[in-house]
């Protein structure tokens, strides 16, 4: 007689691991796919026109181009990344301070092109922006800044990026 329970017990296991291997077959996973990518990306394009804008104003002033010629050079360079880039909207803020008071950004939005050139007072050694209803503040140190804003609106998500 404990022969047969033991036979039972054996039964019994091998029909709860069927069961659950049933549902875990059949149990629907909920997931939210989350694309990292775009905001890497964005970061990383950022820090790239940061970069590549920091070299091109220190080539300038060691080879002694003029302040309008490095800041069209910048515009320059801020358009080619825009037009290879056109899904997202790019803003360079830049300036040479304590010389001037006020620094210039330009806005490039969706590969369009040079889209909105003004300038910002510096206050408190910062430099404030608002765009799209969000508020972005830099500290300002003594000699050239540049600083970029990236925006990409994909669907319902929003990557925004600074450097």
């Amino acid at each position: 007689m404990a022969h047969v329970n033991k036979k039972g017990q054996f039964f019994l296991i091998a029909a709860l691991i069927i069961i659950s291997v049933v549902f875990s077959l059949a149990v629907i996973y909920n997931s939210a796919a989350s694309q990292s990518s775009d905001f890497s990306r964005t970061n990383s394009l950022a820090h790239e026109i940061q970069y590549e804008s920091t070299q091109l104003v220190n080539q300038g002033l060691y080879n002694n181009v003029s302040e309008d010629n490095i800041t069209v050079n910048l515009q320059n360079l801020s358009l080619i990344y825009s037009k290879s880039n056109p899904s997202y909207n790019i803003t360079v803020i830049y300036g040479n301070y304590p010389s001037n008071i006020m620094f210039s950004y330009m806005q490039y939005l969706n590969g369009n092109g040079f889209i909105n050139p003004a300038s910002r007072p510096i206050s408190n050694d910062n430099v404030s922006l608002s765009l799209n209803n969000i508020n972005y503040s830099f500290k300002v140190r003594r000699g050239h800044n540049i600083f970029v804003i990236i925006q990409k609106e994909d669907h319902d998500e929003r990557y925004i990026a600074t450097a």
